[in-house]
């Protein structure tokens, strides 16, 4: 009855968009509901995009970003995590075993020496493609972002925690959509790793940029539910990659 339009929407626009025709676009691989409404009645049903590759979502800012973390499928995973600077995964994070640094003990205090991206070796703070998780591991010029693109995402977004049902128990973490254009990615809360455990998953992200301060540290996104800010971290410490595309 055309005094009844139905209307159609996809619950997340980085997986699969729908006109008002109920025509589906896939946009990346992912699971989302397409809902359509019509004079109060409701239906819906779930849409599962896959083998595209790896997509972008364009929030409008100086770079596009992938729909999941570096090592996921899909949004509704971690993905791997890498020691600034590292380009393959470990199974313990250590500041013995970090490829860029030596370090040295002294009683209970451990002191990092950088070997690269350091004021007293290179000057360098910003990671070479060969270092850049991202750029290894997905290259076509996919890489980590810098910590001004991170900074985009904190100030030209909303941040909204929300959990991400993936059909189990749901993934923590947030919702960032573009003031710009409403497109939006999801971050999920896949905590860190350090020495041979993975700690905060579901409470907190932690994801690495390519830049580095003048000290060694290693720029990084770092939020929990309620809070979101750009931070320094020691580089030895496994990081989620979440690659952007020039």
């Amino acid at each position: 009855d055309v005094n009844y339009p139905v209307i159609w929407s996809s619950g997340w626009l980085d997986v699969a968009t729908v006109d008002e025709n109920g025509m589906v676009t896939g946009v990346s691989p992912g699971t989302t509901t397409i809902t359509a409404t019509c004079h109060g009645q409701v239906r819906t049903c779930m849409v599962t995009v896959k083998d595209l590759g790896v997509g972008y979502v364009d929030l409008g800012l100086s770079v596009k970003w992938a729909p999941y973390n570096v090592g996921a499928s899909d949004i509704t995973e971690y993905g791997d995590y890498y020691a600034w600077g590292e380009n393959v995964t470990k199974s313990t994070y250590y500041s013995t075993n970090y490829k860029w640094g030596v370090a040295t003990s002294d009683t209970w205090i451990t002191t990092m020496q950088y070997t690269k991206y350091s004021d007293s070796v290179d000057g360098k703070t910003e990671l070479d493609n060969e270092d850049d998780a991202a750029s290894f591991n997905w290259g076509d010029g996919w890489r980590m972002p810098t910590a001004d693109e991170f900074q985009e995402l904190l100030d030209y977004c909303e941040w909204e925690w929300t959990n991400l049902d993936d059909g189990a128990e749901g993934i923590e973490g947030y919702l960032v959509v573009s003031n710009i254009n409403g497109n939006s990615i999801f971050l999920p809360a896949a905590g860190r790793k350090y020495q041979n455990g993975v700690s905060k998953v579901g409470q907190s992200g932690r994801y690495a940029s390519r830049s580095c301060s003048s000290s060694g540290n290693a720029y990084g996104l770092y939020f929990e539910s309620g809070s979101r800010r750009l931070d320094t971290y020691s580089r030895e410490y496994g990081y989620s990659i979440r690659a952007v595309y020039p």
